[in-house]
């Protein structure tokens, strides 16, 4: 009789240590998943911090040629930043404010 309560003790650890490896497979698993969508979304921040600081340096890049040159450049150029291609457009065009006159510059980067 205690030998046959020996054996079902043993199925009973059996069931409780799959149990708490499967437990651990979907802690794991979770884990991983978070893990994967926090350095997607960490990318996607670095390139639009990269997009910000390229549209700001281009409106100092055209400001710089209308002062060399006396005309303001428009049109697309393309520019590529750590392996990631950046599209920027620059529109200029004239607009009058509060009786102020002057160019309106807009720079715009896509990726």
């Amino acid at each position: 009789m205690l030998k046959r309560r020996k054996r079902d003790e043993g199925g009973v650890v059996f069931v409780l240590v799959l149990g708490v490896i499967m437990t651990l497979m979907v802690i794991v698993a979770s884990l991983m998943s978070l893990s994967v969508s926090q350095v997607s979304s960490g990318e996607d921040e670095v390139r639009r911090l990269q997009a910000e600081v390229l549209g700001e340096g281009w409106m100092g890049y055209v400001l710089a040629q209308g002062f060399l040159n006396g005309t303001l450049p428009e049109g697309t150029s393309t520019e590529t930043v750590a392996n990631t291609t950046f599209t920027v457009t620059t529109d200029v065009t004239w607009a009058s404010l509060a009786g102020y006159q002057g160019n309106k510059i807009r720079v715009r980067v896509s990726y």
